[in-house]
């Protein structure tokens, strides 16, 4: 990669061991492939912020750390990266998705070469075998929508979003900002976006359960919020909103 050509952006908060590890993890084949890794920390004390600190300390100068106070909303965190990280496309990911760098860079490399706006990775098999590029943003959407909405599944060109934009999608989908903004990006009908089928990343063995379980909110995110982001998406999707809403379904069980 070139300098500044990708960036994995991980937000935190209260989750040493989750960041402990996935730096275990990834840094040196981010390092090896010229990947920086910057942890963006809404943390309640200082206890990731020095795990960092000790890696940056150790030669590690691919890796960043951004801290935040204590309990900024996620999608504020989402903002700042993608508004003001200055890179050339940026690998969203959760402190417990930990990427597999080595199987998935040179495919990467390739979609970024090719200039695309978003690359969406999942094991979703719903429409895609293994590999597909799109042109129209109404078929991305119908087809990627379920796997664009993991932490980890989408990296996306970094110049396209604006602070206007995000600010929008924050007042309109709320905590659903992301992923919402990705098709209000493209609500004029194209993109160029590739999708690849593959398990890009593994689950921390330190992560035991999503926010949503913890919080006791499954089912409330899955058979409420999600249909609610559907149906207030730009109006270009409204003949997908249905079947979006089984695919949703479908993947979630």
């Amino acid at each position: 990669m070139r300098e500044r050509e990708l960036l994995i952006a991980v937000p935190t908060a209260n989750h040493p061991k989750l960041v402990m590890f996935y730096l275990a993890k990834t840094l040196d084949s981010a390092l090896k492939y010229n990947i920086d890794i910057c942890i963006y920390d809404a943390s309640s004390d200082d206890k990731t912020e020095k795990i960092v600190q000790k890696r940056i300390s150790q030669g590690y100068h691919n890796l960043s750390y951004k801290k935040y106070p204590e309990n900024t909303l996620l999608e504020d965190r989402c903002e700042d990266i993608y508004v003001n990280s200055g890179y050339d496309y940026v690998w969203l990911c959760g402190d417990g998705c930990v990427l597999n760098i080595d199987k998935n860079v040179n495919i990467i490399q390739d979609e970024i070469r090719k200039k695309k706006d978003i690359i969406c990775l999942g094991n979703d098999t719903v429409y895609v075998d293994e590999y597909k590029e799109y042109t129209d943003s109404v078929e991305f959407c119908k087809e990627c929508f379920t796997p664009a909405t993991y932490f980890g599944g989408v990296i996306l060109n970094g110049k396209l979003i604006s602070k206007e934009l995000f600010d929008y999608c924050k007042r309109r989908y709320l905590e659903q900002a992301v992923p919402a903004i990705y098709y209000e990006l493209f609500k004029d009908g194209k993109i160029s976006a590739t999708y690849i089928r593959q398990n890009f990343s593994e689950i921390s063995v330190y992560k035991k359960h999503s926010v949503a379980k913890k919080e006791g909110r499954n089912i409330y995110a899955f058979a409420q919020l999600f249909t609610e982001t559907i149906w207030k998406l730009p109006d270009i999707y409204n003949p997908i909103k249905k079947e979006l809403e089984k695919a949703l379904g479908h993947t979630t069980g």
